[in-house]
């Protein structure tokens, strides 16, 4: 295991650029040397992970304490004692939506909730980016059973939605792992959005992942599941998700009696940097004193064992008791079956919790457009299909074909689905946005 330090670094001067300070925490960064790593280095420890330390109050707390920031790249660190345990899993796009079939970035219309009764009842977020009651419909056949006034507004399903479907499937009976027990194999949500098996298995990658991050540092921590007091969650997904059924699906640990949600703090941050630029003197001395023990999850033993057995569970359907039998054979404390019924404390409703005097207002067709053709286009409008955000038209010109795609819609490089969709790999974003039309 390396050992890592928030390293000495000029951080006054970002006072000058306040709007980029937290972005550029990550220079702040000691000299490499042998066995020495430090915030914001490529192992995926980065300005989020002080900004999560910082926001959180974790230093100061008594108690064994666990914090995530959930998105992409999950970074988390344990603090037990005076010491602190990091590292950062590759936990995919899925917890954001992008790898779902009807997956979408936190947006207005995005399902970022289900409720299950006898019915689901779906959360979409608003204009506002706040979750409102939806439809409640039958998730075998996606019939509406009660139509609210969001009816006709959800267009896609974000990370928290997938979390909280699978988890609900899972509590009913509707989902066993790898497979969804409907007619037709999917589950039916609000306005036509979907969810299939690939969708499931994809999601399940990123739990497997998570979890097999908490396991590792509990270990290196020598730190029993049952000893973790609190759970701290922060970022955009760690927001929104319902806490109770992400720790329903692994993604928090079961034995956790407390559980925070902090909502984003890198923005939060960022925030504070640039009303109180003075504040970089406290982080400049937070970094200082803080020294802690990265553990490098791309080599580490106890996660590449927890990491096997998780997609043994998820996409084979291994029983808990092997599970936990196959950890025991490497010396690795078994999960908590039991789930303890945490208190939850959500601090914030959304990720940008202070949006100023003026509000949030969402700009709809702005006018500005990508537009091109590419050689090789067979015009199967695949692309066009399985855009989630419905930004891509298709129109014949001559032998090809003229794609234009609504920037205020696309999500760029953060999806990237129509590429993957194009059966002749011919259909690139960043060509079309050499063709900016206003």
């Amino acid at each position: 295991m390396a050992s890592f330090s928030f390293g000495a670094g000029n951080l006054r001067t970002l006072a000058r650029i306040p709007l980029y300070a937290l972005g550029r925490l990550v220079t702040l960064i000691v000299p490499r040397r042998p066995g020495t790593w430090a915030f914001g280095c490529a192992t995926g420890i980065g300005e989020g992970a002080l900004a999560m330390l910082y926001k959180t109050n974790l230093l100061d707390r008594k108690e064994h304490v666990l914090v995530t920031d959930y998105g992409t790249n999950a970074e988390m660190a344990l603090k037990v004692g005076d010491e602190i345990y990091t590292g950062s899993a590759a936990a995919g796009p899925a917890i954001e939506g992008q790898s779902i079939k009807a997956g979408m970035l936190a947006a207005p219309g995005a399902i970022s909730d289900v409720d299950a009764f006898m019915d689901w009842k779906c959360i979409v977020l608003d204009d506002a980016i706040l979750a409102q009651e939806g439809d409640t419909v039958n998730p075998n056949t996606g019939t509406v059973v009660t139509e609210s006034a969001m009816h006709g507004k959800a267009t896609g399903i974000t990370g928290t939605g997938v979390i909280a479907a699978i988890a609900e499937g899972l509590s009913n009976g509707l989902i066993k792992m790898p497979h969804i027990n409907t007619v037709d194999g999917r589950l039916h949500l609000q306005d036509g959005v979907i969810l299939t098996e690939h969708d499931i298995v994809e999601a399940s990658k990123t739990f497997g992942a998570m979890r097999a991050g908490h396991f590792t540092l509990l270990e290196h921590a020598g730190l029993k599941f049952e000893e973790l007091d609190i759970m701290y969650m922060s970022g955009a997904s760690g927001t929104y998700v319902d806490a109770h059924k992400a720790q329903r699906v692994g993604l928090l640990p079961p034995s956790c009696g407390q559980i925070f949600q902090y909502g984003n703090t890198s923005l939060a941050l960022a925030l504070d940097l640039v009303r109180d630029p003075g504040l970089l003197d406290n982080l400049q001395s937070l970094a200082n004193s803080i020294r802690a023990n990265h553990v490098m999850f791309a080599t580490d033993k106890v996660f590449e064992t927890v990491f096997i057995q998780e997609l043994a569970y998820w996409t084979e359907g291994m029983p808990m008791e092997m599970y936990n039998m196959m950890l025991g054979l490497q010396d690795i404390q078994p999960l908590p079956e039991k789930i303890k019924d945490a208190q939850v404390t959500r601090t914030v409703l959304r990720d940008i919790p202070d949006l100023g005097y003026k509000g949030l207002r969402v700009l709809r067709d702005i006018g500005i457009f990508m537009e091109g053709s590419f050689e090789g286009c067979i015009g199967c409008s695949k692309c066009v299909d399985d855009c989630p955000e419905n930004a891509i038209t298709m129109t014949p010109m001559g032998d090809t074909y003229n794609m234009r795609i609504a920037s205020d819609l696309c999500n760029g490089t953060a999806c990237l689905r129509c590429e993957r969709v194009c059966p002749e790999k011919v259909f690139k974003v960043k060509e079309l946005q050499k063709n900016i039309l206003k």
